[in-house]
Protein backbone atom coordinates (compact mmCIF):
# COMPACT_ATOMS: atom_id res chain seq x y z
CA UNK A 1 0.00 0.00 0.00
CA UNK A 2 1.32 3.43 -0.96
CA UNK A 3 0.03 7.00 -1.04
CA UNK A 4 0.37 9.31 -4.04
CA UNK A 5 1.17 12.96 -3.43
CA UNK A 6 -0.33 14.42 -6.56
CA UNK A 7 -3.89 13.10 -6.14
CA UNK A 8 -3.77 12.12 -2.46
CA UNK A 9 -4.78 8.54 -3.25
CA UNK A 10 -4.03 5.36 -1.34
CA UNK A 11 -3.14 2.59 -3.79
CA UNK A 12 -3.11 -1.03 -2.66
CA UNK A 13 -1.48 -3.49 -5.06
CA UNK A 14 -0.86 -7.22 -5.14
CA UNK A 15 -0.32 -10.27 -7.32
CA UNK A 16 -2.84 -13.12 -7.53
CA UNK A 17 -1.88 -16.47 -9.00
CA UNK A 18 -3.56 -19.67 -10.11
CA UNK A 19 -2.21 -22.80 -11.77
CA UNK A 20 -1.92 -21.11 -15.14
CA UNK A 21 -0.57 -17.59 -14.57
CA UNK A 22 -0.52 -14.46 -12.39
CA UNK A 23 -2.05 -10.99 -12.68
CA UNK A 24 -1.69 -7.69 -10.88
CA UNK A 25 -4.62 -6.40 -8.75
CA UNK A 26 -5.12 -2.73 -7.79
CA UNK A 27 -7.48 -1.02 -5.35
CA UNK A 28 -7.86 2.74 -4.80
CA UNK A 29 -8.53 4.17 -1.32
CA UNK A 30 -9.14 0.67 0.07
CA UNK A 31 -6.09 0.20 2.28
CA UNK A 32 -7.91 -2.44 4.36
CA UNK A 33 -7.45 -4.84 1.43
CA UNK A 34 -3.80 -5.32 2.43
CA UNK A 35 -4.92 -7.15 5.60
CA UNK A 36 -8.08 -8.76 4.24
CA UNK A 37 -6.63 -11.96 2.81
CA UNK A 38 -5.44 -14.91 4.89
CA UNK A 39 -2.37 -16.88 3.95
CA UNK A 40 -3.13 -20.34 2.60
CA UNK A 41 -6.74 -19.54 1.65
CA UNK A 42 -8.08 -19.52 -1.92
CA UNK A 43 -10.17 -16.63 -3.29
CA UNK A 44 -12.11 -15.74 -6.39
CA UNK A 45 -11.40 -12.24 -7.74
CA UNK A 46 -13.90 -10.44 -10.00
CA UNK A 47 -13.21 -7.02 -11.50
CA UNK A 48 -12.35 -4.92 -14.53
CA UNK A 49 -9.61 -6.65 -16.56
CA UNK A 50 -7.74 -3.95 -18.48
CA UNK A 51 -4.40 -2.99 -19.99
CA UNK A 52 -2.59 -0.33 -17.96
CA UNK A 53 0.94 0.93 -18.61
CA UNK A 54 1.76 -2.00 -20.86
CA UNK A 55 0.45 -4.78 -18.61
CA UNK A 56 -2.89 -6.29 -17.69
CA UNK A 57 -4.45 -5.86 -14.29
CA UNK A 58 -7.67 -6.34 -12.33
CA UNK A 59 -8.93 -2.94 -11.15
CA UNK A 60 -10.85 -2.70 -7.85
CA UNK A 61 -11.91 -6.37 -7.90
CA UNK A 62 -14.31 -7.91 -5.41
CA UNK A 63 -13.07 -11.01 -3.62
CA UNK A 64 -14.81 -14.05 -2.20
CA UNK A 65 -13.50 -17.16 -0.50
CA UNK A 66 -13.69 -20.20 -2.75
CA UNK A 67 -15.39 -22.05 0.10
CA UNK A 68 -18.22 -19.45 0.10
CA UNK A 69 -18.99 -19.87 -3.61
CA UNK A 70 -21.34 -22.48 -5.08
CA UNK A 71 -19.03 -24.67 -7.14
CA UNK A 72 -21.93 -26.10 -9.16
CA UNK A 73 -22.74 -22.81 -10.85
CA UNK A 74 -20.60 -20.67 -13.14
CA UNK A 75 -22.79 -17.62 -12.43
CA UNK A 76 -22.49 -15.75 -9.15
CA UNK A 77 -24.44 -12.66 -8.09
CA UNK A 78 -22.36 -9.77 -6.76
CA UNK A 79 -23.88 -7.85 -3.84
CA UNK A 80 -22.70 -4.40 -2.85
CA UNK A 81 -21.51 -4.21 0.75
CA UNK A 82 -23.80 -2.17 2.99
CA UNK A 83 -22.50 -1.11 6.38
CA UNK A 84 -21.29 -4.14 8.30
CA UNK A 85 -22.84 -6.55 5.78
CA UNK A 86 -20.40 -7.78 3.14
CA UNK A 87 -21.13 -9.50 -0.16
CA UNK A 88 -20.76 -13.00 1.31
CA UNK A 89 -23.20 -12.09 4.11
CA UNK A 90 -25.90 -11.30 1.55
CA UNK A 91 -25.14 -14.54 -0.31
CA UNK A 92 -25.52 -16.53 2.89
CA UNK A 93 -28.79 -14.79 3.80
CA UNK A 94 -30.24 -15.44 0.35
CA UNK A 95 -29.06 -19.04 0.41
CA UNK A 96 -30.84 -19.59 3.71
CA UNK A 97 -33.96 -17.96 2.26
CA UNK A 98 -34.20 -20.25 -0.78
CA UNK A 99 -37.24 -22.19 0.50
CA UNK A 100 -39.14 -18.91 0.96
CA UNK A 101 -38.96 -18.02 -2.75
CA UNK A 102 -41.79 -20.49 -3.44
CA UNK A 103 -44.10 -18.28 -1.34
CA UNK A 104 -43.49 -15.09 -3.34
CA UNK A 105 -46.83 -13.94 -4.85
CA UNK A 106 -47.43 -12.37 -8.24
CA UNK A 107 -48.22 -8.66 -8.16
CA UNK A 108 -49.05 -7.71 -11.74
CA UNK A 109 -52.20 -8.61 -13.66
CA UNK A 110 -52.16 -10.62 -16.87
CA UNK A 111 -48.74 -12.19 -16.43
CA UNK A 112 -47.72 -15.83 -16.41
CA UNK A 113 -48.35 -17.43 -13.04
CA UNK A 114 -45.20 -17.61 -10.90
CA UNK A 115 -43.26 -15.25 -13.17
CA UNK A 116 -42.31 -12.91 -10.35
CA UNK A 117 -41.20 -15.78 -8.12
CA UNK A 118 -39.08 -17.31 -10.91
CA UNK A 119 -37.57 -13.96 -11.89
CA UNK A 120 -36.47 -13.13 -8.35
CA UNK A 121 -35.07 -16.63 -7.90
CA UNK A 122 -33.12 -16.47 -11.17
CA UNK A 123 -31.79 -13.04 -10.28
CA UNK A 124 -30.13 -14.49 -7.19
CA UNK A 125 -29.44 -18.04 -8.33
CA UNK A 126 -28.91 -17.94 -12.12
CA UNK A 127 -27.71 -20.99 -14.03
CA UNK A 128 -27.33 -19.29 -17.42
CA UNK A 129 -27.15 -15.90 -19.09
CA UNK A 130 -30.71 -16.44 -20.28
CA UNK A 131 -31.86 -16.70 -16.65
CA UNK A 132 -30.23 -13.36 -15.86
CA UNK A 133 -31.64 -11.63 -18.96
CA UNK A 134 -35.23 -12.86 -18.44
CA UNK A 135 -35.16 -11.98 -14.72
CA UNK A 136 -33.88 -8.49 -15.45
CA UNK A 137 -36.48 -7.95 -18.17
CA UNK A 138 -39.41 -8.87 -15.92
CA UNK A 139 -38.14 -6.94 -12.88
CA UNK A 140 -37.54 -3.85 -15.03
CA UNK A 141 -41.08 -4.16 -16.41
CA UNK A 142 -42.52 -4.51 -12.92
CA UNK A 143 -40.65 -1.43 -11.69
CA UNK A 144 -41.79 0.63 -14.68
CA UNK A 145 -45.38 -0.58 -14.22
CA UNK A 146 -45.32 0.46 -10.55
CA UNK A 147 -43.91 3.91 -11.38
CA UNK A 148 -46.60 4.54 -14.01
CA UNK A 149 -49.32 3.25 -11.70
CA UNK A 150 -48.08 5.44 -8.83
CA UNK A 151 -48.08 8.49 -11.11
CA UNK A 152 -51.65 7.82 -12.22
CA UNK A 153 -52.84 7.21 -8.65
CA UNK A 154 -51.13 10.42 -7.57
CA UNK A 155 -52.90 12.25 -10.38
CA UNK A 156 -56.26 10.87 -9.24
CA UNK A 157 -55.56 11.97 -5.66
CA UNK A 158 -54.56 15.45 -6.84
CA UNK A 159 -57.84 15.76 -8.69
CA UNK A 160 -59.67 15.34 -5.37
CA UNK A 161 -57.90 18.40 -3.94
CA UNK A 162 -59.12 21.95 -4.36
CA UNK A 163 -57.23 25.12 -5.23
CA UNK A 164 -58.15 28.74 -5.72
CA UNK A 165 -58.36 29.38 -9.49
CA UNK A 166 -56.18 32.16 -10.89
CA UNK A 167 -57.89 33.75 -13.87
CA UNK A 168 -55.72 34.37 -16.92
CA UNK A 169 -55.26 38.11 -17.45
CA UNK A 170 -54.38 38.59 -21.11
CA UNK A 171 -53.52 42.29 -20.90
CA UNK A 172 -51.30 41.88 -17.82
CA UNK A 173 -49.23 39.08 -19.37
CA UNK A 174 -49.09 40.87 -22.73
CA UNK A 175 -47.58 43.99 -21.13
CA UNK A 176 -45.07 41.86 -19.24
CA UNK A 177 -43.94 40.08 -22.40
CA UNK A 178 -43.69 43.33 -24.40
CA UNK A 179 -41.23 44.79 -21.88
CA UNK A 180 -38.88 41.80 -21.91
CA UNK A 181 -35.46 42.50 -23.46
CA UNK A 182 -35.80 39.41 -25.63
CA UNK A 183 -38.44 37.56 -27.62
CA UNK A 184 -40.00 34.40 -26.24
CA UNK A 185 -39.57 31.21 -28.23
CA UNK A 186 -42.59 29.25 -29.38
CA UNK A 187 -41.74 26.51 -26.87
CA UNK A 188 -41.66 29.03 -24.01
CA UNK A 189 -44.99 30.50 -25.09
CA UNK A 190 -46.58 27.06 -25.28
CA UNK A 191 -45.25 25.99 -21.86
CA UNK A 192 -46.43 29.24 -20.25
CA UNK A 193 -49.87 28.94 -21.85
CA UNK A 194 -50.31 25.38 -20.52
CA UNK A 195 -49.37 26.60 -17.03
CA UNK A 196 -51.85 29.49 -17.24
CA UNK A 197 -54.57 27.00 -18.17
CA UNK A 198 -53.66 24.82 -15.18
CA UNK A 199 -53.81 27.82 -12.84
CA UNK A 200 -57.38 28.53 -13.93
CA UNK A 201 -58.53 25.10 -12.72
CA UNK A 202 -59.99 24.36 -9.32
CA UNK A 203 -57.42 21.62 -8.66
CA UNK A 204 -53.71 22.09 -7.83
CA UNK A 205 -51.30 22.15 -10.75
CA UNK A 206 -48.91 19.20 -10.95
CA UNK A 207 -46.58 19.85 -13.86
CA UNK A 208 -42.93 19.10 -14.70
CA UNK A 209 -41.23 21.69 -16.89
CA UNK A 210 -38.30 20.01 -18.61
CA UNK A 211 -35.56 21.64 -20.66
CA UNK A 212 -31.83 21.88 -21.15
CA UNK A 213 -29.68 24.47 -19.40
CA UNK A 214 -30.30 27.85 -21.04
CA UNK A 215 -33.57 26.81 -22.68
CA UNK A 216 -35.56 29.42 -20.77
CA UNK A 217 -37.26 27.63 -17.87
CA UNK A 218 -36.71 30.62 -15.56
CA UNK A 219 -38.64 33.06 -17.74
CA UNK A 220 -41.56 30.59 -17.86
CA UNK A 221 -41.47 30.41 -14.06
CA UNK A 222 -41.34 34.23 -13.92
CA UNK A 223 -44.43 34.47 -16.13
CA UNK A 224 -46.32 32.11 -13.85
CA UNK A 225 -45.17 34.00 -10.74
CA UNK A 226 -46.22 37.32 -12.25
CA UNK A 227 -49.66 35.93 -13.12
CA UNK A 228 -50.10 34.62 -9.57
CA UNK A 229 -48.88 37.89 -8.03
CA UNK A 230 -51.37 39.82 -10.17
CA UNK A 231 -54.11 37.75 -8.51
CA UNK A 232 -52.86 38.74 -5.03
CA UNK A 233 -51.00 35.53 -4.19
CA UNK A 234 -47.39 34.63 -3.48
CA UNK A 235 -44.90 32.26 -5.13
CA UNK A 236 -42.09 30.26 -3.50
CA UNK A 237 -39.31 28.86 -5.68
CA UNK A 238 -37.19 26.13 -4.07
CA UNK A 239 -33.64 25.42 -5.25
CA UNK A 240 -31.38 22.48 -4.27
CA UNK A 241 -28.35 24.65 -3.42
CA UNK A 242 -27.72 28.14 -2.07
CA UNK A 243 -25.71 29.01 -5.19
CA UNK A 244 -28.57 28.09 -7.52
CA UNK A 245 -31.04 29.87 -5.22
CA UNK A 246 -28.94 33.03 -5.47
CA UNK A 247 -28.82 32.78 -9.28
CA UNK A 248 -32.60 32.39 -9.46
CA UNK A 249 -33.02 35.30 -7.05
CA UNK A 250 -30.91 37.62 -9.21
CA UNK A 251 -32.67 36.58 -12.42
CA UNK A 252 -36.18 36.85 -11.00
CA UNK A 253 -35.43 40.16 -9.32
CA UNK A 254 -34.29 41.62 -12.66
CA UNK A 255 -37.41 40.28 -14.36
CA UNK A 256 -40.08 41.05 -11.75
CA UNK A 257 -39.03 44.08 -9.68
CA UNK A 258 -39.49 46.51 -12.62
CA UNK A 259 -43.18 45.56 -12.38
CA UNK A 260 -43.38 46.37 -8.67
CA UNK A 261 -43.00 42.83 -7.32
CA UNK A 262 -40.79 42.20 -4.30
CA UNK A 263 -38.36 39.27 -4.58
CA UNK A 264 -36.55 37.98 -1.48
CA UNK A 265 -33.85 35.35 -0.96
CA UNK A 266 -33.84 33.04 2.06
CA UNK A 267 -30.98 30.60 2.70
CA UNK A 268 -29.12 29.37 5.76
CA UNK A 269 -26.49 32.05 5.14
CA UNK A 270 -28.91 34.94 4.56
CA UNK A 271 -27.98 38.01 6.61
CA UNK A 272 -30.49 40.37 8.18
CA UNK A 273 -32.80 37.47 8.99
CA UNK A 274 -34.97 39.74 11.13
CA UNK A 275 -35.79 41.79 8.04
CA UNK A 276 -36.60 38.67 6.09
CA UNK A 277 -38.72 37.28 8.91
CA UNK A 278 -40.64 40.54 8.88
CA UNK A 279 -41.23 40.12 5.14
CA UNK A 280 -42.44 36.55 5.71
CA UNK A 281 -44.84 37.79 8.35
CA UNK A 282 -46.08 40.60 6.12
CA UNK A 283 -46.57 38.17 3.26
CA UNK A 284 -48.55 35.80 5.45
CA UNK A 285 -50.71 38.65 6.70
CA UNK A 286 -51.47 39.63 3.09
CA UNK A 287 -52.15 36.08 1.97
CA UNK A 288 -55.68 35.75 0.65
CA UNK A 289 -55.77 31.95 0.28
CA UNK A 290 -54.44 28.97 2.22
CA UNK A 291 -53.69 27.05 -0.98
CA UNK A 292 -50.06 28.24 -0.91
CA UNK A 293 -47.43 27.58 1.74
CA UNK A 294 -44.28 29.44 2.71
CA UNK A 295 -41.51 26.87 3.33
CA UNK A 296 -38.30 28.02 5.05
CA UNK A 297 -35.19 26.14 3.90
CA UNK A 298 -32.58 25.52 6.63
CA UNK A 299 -28.99 25.03 5.42
CA UNK A 300 -27.20 25.05 8.76
CA UNK A 301 -26.26 21.36 8.55
CA UNK A 302 -24.99 21.70 4.97
CA UNK A 303 -22.84 24.66 6.08
CA UNK A 304 -21.27 22.53 8.83
CA UNK A 305 -23.09 24.29 11.67
CA UNK A 306 -24.72 22.59 14.63
CA UNK A 307 -28.17 21.10 15.02
CA UNK A 308 -28.72 23.80 17.65
CA UNK A 309 -28.16 26.49 15.01
CA UNK A 310 -30.61 24.76 12.65
CA UNK A 311 -33.26 24.56 15.38
CA UNK A 312 -32.80 28.21 16.33
CA UNK A 313 -33.40 29.28 12.74
CA UNK A 314 -36.33 26.90 12.28
CA UNK A 315 -38.20 28.13 15.34
CA UNK A 316 -37.52 31.75 14.36
CA UNK A 317 -38.94 31.26 10.86
CA UNK A 318 -42.00 29.43 12.15
CA UNK A 319 -42.58 32.25 14.63
CA UNK A 320 -42.35 34.68 11.71
CA UNK A 321 -45.11 32.83 9.89
CA UNK A 322 -43.42 30.13 7.78
CA UNK A 323 -45.85 27.28 7.07
CA UNK A 324 -43.17 24.59 7.00
CA UNK A 325 -39.48 23.80 7.41
CA UNK A 326 -37.19 22.17 4.84
CA UNK A 327 -34.05 20.65 6.35
CA UNK A 328 -30.94 19.53 4.43
CA UNK A 329 -27.77 17.70 5.40
CA UNK A 330 -24.58 16.62 3.62
CA UNK A 331 -23.98 13.72 6.03
CA UNK A 332 -24.66 10.22 4.72
CA UNK A 333 -25.87 8.62 7.95
CA UNK A 334 -28.79 11.00 8.57
CA UNK A 335 -28.07 11.16 12.31
CA UNK A 336 -28.13 14.96 12.39
CA UNK A 337 -31.44 15.01 10.50
CA UNK A 338 -32.92 12.57 13.01
CA UNK A 339 -31.75 14.70 15.95
CA UNK A 340 -33.11 17.87 14.33
CA UNK A 341 -36.52 16.33 13.60
CA UNK A 342 -36.96 14.76 17.02
CA UNK A 343 -35.91 17.91 18.88
CA UNK A 344 -38.07 20.09 16.63
CA UNK A 345 -41.03 17.78 17.21
CA UNK A 346 -40.42 18.03 20.96
CA UNK A 347 -41.45 21.69 20.74
CA UNK A 348 -43.63 21.76 17.63
CA UNK A 349 -45.85 18.83 16.69
CA UNK A 350 -47.81 20.41 13.82
CA UNK A 351 -45.50 22.41 11.50
CA UNK A 352 -44.67 20.25 8.45
CA UNK A 353 -41.05 19.12 8.03
CA UNK A 354 -39.75 18.58 4.48
CA UNK A 355 -36.72 16.29 4.03
CA UNK A 356 -34.60 15.80 0.91
CA UNK A 357 -32.64 12.56 1.54
CA UNK A 358 -30.21 12.95 -1.35
CA UNK A 359 -27.14 12.01 0.70
CA UNK A 360 -28.85 9.69 3.20
CA UNK A 361 -31.17 7.90 0.74
CA UNK A 362 -30.74 4.53 2.47
CA UNK A 363 -33.27 5.75 5.05
CA UNK A 364 -36.79 4.94 3.86
CA UNK A 365 -39.93 7.04 4.12
CA UNK A 366 -41.37 5.08 7.03
CA UNK A 367 -38.29 5.73 9.15
CA UNK A 368 -38.25 9.41 8.19
CA UNK A 369 -41.93 9.61 9.13
CA UNK A 370 -41.15 8.08 12.53
CA UNK A 371 -38.75 10.98 13.11
CA UNK A 372 -41.52 13.49 12.35
CA UNK A 373 -40.96 14.16 8.64
CA UNK A 374 -44.16 14.93 6.69
CA UNK A 375 -42.91 15.40 3.12
CA UNK A 376 -40.04 13.59 1.39
CA UNK A 377 -38.60 15.00 -1.85
CA UNK A 378 -36.36 12.74 -3.89
CA UNK A 379 -34.08 15.00 -5.94
CA UNK A 380 -31.38 14.10 -8.42
CA UNK A 381 -29.47 15.93 -11.12
CA UNK A 382 -31.84 14.80 -13.88
CA UNK A 383 -34.86 16.08 -11.98
CA UNK A 384 -33.12 19.30 -10.97
CA UNK A 385 -32.32 20.00 -14.62
CA UNK A 386 -36.05 20.12 -15.25
CA UNK A 387 -36.71 22.89 -12.72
Amino acid sequence: TRRTRRRNLTITEGIVRDSSDAVRVVWFNQSYRAKQFESGREYYFTGLYELKNGRYQLTSPSAALVSDVDQNSSFQPIYVAHGALKSHDFKRLLENSKPKFAEIPDLLPNVEKGLRRDSLFNAHFPTSREDVASAREYLAYEELFELILAAKLNKLENQKLSATPVAFNVETIKKFIEKLPFKLTNAQRLAAWEIFQDLEKGTPMNRLLQGDVGSGKTIVAALAAYEVASAGCQTALLAPTAILATQHYENLRNLLEPFGLKVALLTGATKKKDDLKAKIKAGKNAQITEDFMVIARIESLIAGKSVEDALERAFAYVAAGADGIMIHSKNKDGIDIKEFCQRFRGNDDHTPIVAVPTTYNQINEDELASWGVNIVIYANHMLRAAY
